[in-house]
Protein backbone atom coordinates (compact mmCIF):
# COMPACT_ATOMS: atom_id res chain seq x y z
CA UNK A 1 0.00 0.00 0.00
CA UNK A 2 1.43 3.34 -0.96
CA UNK A 3 -0.03 7.02 0.53
CA UNK A 4 1.84 10.37 1.00
CA UNK A 5 1.91 13.09 2.90
CA UNK A 6 -0.17 15.82 2.11
CA UNK A 7 1.43 19.42 2.07
CA UNK A 8 -1.18 22.55 2.29
CA UNK A 9 -0.47 24.99 -0.67
CA UNK A 10 2.17 22.94 -2.53
CA UNK A 11 3.30 21.71 -5.87
CA UNK A 12 1.65 18.55 -6.86
CA UNK A 13 3.31 15.62 -9.00
CA UNK A 14 1.83 12.39 -9.85
CA UNK A 15 4.21 8.92 -8.63
CA UNK A 16 3.25 6.29 -10.95
CA UNK A 17 4.16 2.70 -9.57
CA UNK A 18 3.51 -0.91 -9.61
CA UNK A 19 2.22 -3.17 -6.59
CA UNK A 20 2.00 -6.19 -5.86
CA UNK A 21 1.56 -8.42 -2.75
CA UNK A 22 0.85 -11.91 -1.46
CA UNK A 23 0.20 -13.57 1.79
CA UNK A 24 -2.66 -12.42 4.38
CA UNK A 25 -4.49 -15.66 4.44
CA UNK A 26 -5.28 -17.93 6.72
CA UNK A 27 -1.90 -20.08 8.24
CA UNK A 28 -2.15 -23.56 6.77
CA UNK A 29 -3.89 -26.13 9.33
CA UNK A 30 -5.67 -23.55 10.64
CA UNK A 31 -8.70 -23.17 8.20
CA UNK A 32 -11.24 -24.63 10.49
CA UNK A 33 -10.32 -22.90 13.21
CA UNK A 34 -12.77 -20.63 15.27
CA UNK A 35 -10.04 -17.61 15.57
CA UNK A 36 -7.16 -18.83 12.79
CA UNK A 37 -3.83 -17.02 12.63
CA UNK A 38 -3.21 -15.19 9.26
CA UNK A 39 -0.07 -14.83 7.04
CA UNK A 40 1.82 -11.58 6.86
CA UNK A 41 0.65 -9.68 3.80
CA UNK A 42 3.78 -8.59 1.68
CA UNK A 43 3.59 -5.58 -0.48
CA UNK A 44 5.92 -5.08 -2.88
CA UNK A 45 6.46 -1.62 -4.89
CA UNK A 46 8.06 -0.58 -7.77
CA UNK A 47 8.48 3.02 -8.57
CA UNK A 48 7.51 3.40 -12.61
CA UNK A 49 7.51 7.56 -13.13
CA UNK A 50 7.40 10.93 -11.50
CA UNK A 51 5.36 13.00 -13.91
CA UNK A 52 4.02 16.57 -13.66
CA UNK A 53 0.75 16.27 -14.71
CA UNK A 54 -1.54 12.81 -14.88
CA UNK A 55 -1.15 10.66 -17.77
CA UNK A 56 -4.65 9.64 -19.65
CA UNK A 57 -2.45 6.36 -20.95
CA UNK A 58 -0.63 5.32 -18.15
CA UNK A 59 -2.28 1.89 -16.55
CA UNK A 60 -0.28 1.57 -13.56
CA UNK A 61 -1.59 3.07 -9.92
CA UNK A 62 -0.47 6.21 -8.81
CA UNK A 63 -0.16 8.97 -5.78
CA UNK A 64 -0.16 12.95 -5.93
CA UNK A 65 2.91 13.86 -4.05
CA UNK A 66 3.35 17.10 -2.99
CA UNK A 67 6.79 19.16 -3.35
CA UNK A 68 8.18 22.46 -1.64
CA UNK A 69 9.65 23.52 -4.82
CA UNK A 70 8.44 24.24 -8.67
CA UNK A 71 8.75 21.04 -10.56
CA UNK A 72 8.54 22.97 -13.83
CA UNK A 73 12.11 23.92 -13.38
CA UNK A 74 13.68 20.89 -11.97
CA UNK A 75 14.43 17.34 -13.81
CA UNK A 76 15.47 16.05 -10.88
CA UNK A 77 14.31 15.34 -7.29
CA UNK A 78 14.57 13.19 -4.31
CA UNK A 79 11.97 11.30 -2.57
CA UNK A 80 11.79 9.75 1.09
CA UNK A 81 10.10 6.82 1.11
CA UNK A 82 9.54 5.08 4.54
CA UNK A 83 8.81 1.38 4.63
CA UNK A 84 6.74 -0.08 7.65
CA UNK A 85 5.00 -2.97 8.94
CA UNK A 86 1.28 -2.19 9.84
CA UNK A 87 -1.92 -4.47 11.07
CA UNK A 88 -4.32 -5.12 13.62
CA UNK A 89 -5.27 -7.79 16.04
CA UNK A 90 -6.33 -10.19 12.90
CA UNK A 91 -3.91 -9.39 10.07
CA UNK A 92 -0.81 -8.00 9.51
CA UNK A 93 1.40 -6.42 6.23
CA UNK A 94 4.99 -5.70 5.82
CA UNK A 95 6.17 -3.16 2.70
CA UNK A 96 3.81 -0.85 3.32
CA UNK A 97 5.24 2.42 1.59
CA UNK A 98 4.81 6.21 3.08
CA UNK A 99 6.28 8.58 0.32
CA UNK A 100 7.14 11.68 3.07
CA UNK A 101 8.06 13.89 0.66
CA UNK A 102 9.96 14.55 -2.70
CA UNK A 103 12.70 17.24 -2.69
CA UNK A 104 15.12 19.57 -4.45
CA UNK A 105 18.12 18.28 -2.91
CA UNK A 106 19.63 15.15 -1.78
CA UNK A 107 21.02 17.27 1.54
CA UNK A 108 17.49 18.07 2.38
CA UNK A 109 15.97 14.47 1.53
CA UNK A 110 19.02 12.51 3.66
CA UNK A 111 17.81 15.21 6.89
CA UNK A 112 14.30 14.02 6.87
CA UNK A 113 15.44 10.56 6.35
CA UNK A 114 17.91 10.22 9.44
CA UNK A 115 15.15 12.38 11.24
CA UNK A 116 12.51 9.30 10.58
CA UNK A 117 15.34 6.76 11.31
CA UNK A 118 16.52 8.52 14.67
CA UNK A 119 13.13 8.81 15.67
CA UNK A 120 12.75 12.55 15.89
CA UNK A 121 10.59 13.07 12.97
CA UNK A 122 7.51 15.53 13.84
CA UNK A 123 5.02 15.13 11.32
CA UNK A 124 2.76 12.27 11.47
CA UNK A 125 4.21 9.04 10.69
CA UNK A 126 1.80 5.72 10.00
CA UNK A 127 4.66 3.39 11.61
CA UNK A 128 4.52 4.39 15.09
CA UNK A 129 1.73 2.19 16.09
CA UNK A 130 0.75 -0.52 18.32
CA UNK A 131 0.71 -3.35 16.01
CA UNK A 132 3.43 -1.67 13.01
CA UNK A 133 7.09 -0.72 13.22
CA UNK A 134 9.26 1.20 10.75
CA UNK A 135 10.99 -1.26 8.72
CA UNK A 136 13.35 1.53 6.51
CA UNK A 137 14.04 4.57 4.81
CA UNK A 138 15.40 5.65 1.64
CA UNK A 139 16.29 8.38 -0.03
CA UNK A 140 15.51 7.63 -3.98
CA UNK A 141 16.08 9.67 -6.84
CA UNK A 142 13.70 10.36 -9.23
CA UNK A 143 13.65 12.07 -12.97
CA UNK A 144 10.65 14.46 -13.13
CA UNK A 145 9.19 14.14 -16.90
Amino acid sequence: MVTARYIEKAHKLVLYYSETSFGGGVMAGQEDDEWPSYENEVFNVEFLSLRRTKSKNFSHDSETVYTDFNPEKVNRAYMVVVRYSNGDTFSHSVGNCYIEGVYKSIEKADKIAQSITNKKYKEYNAWDCFFGGLEGVDVVPVDID
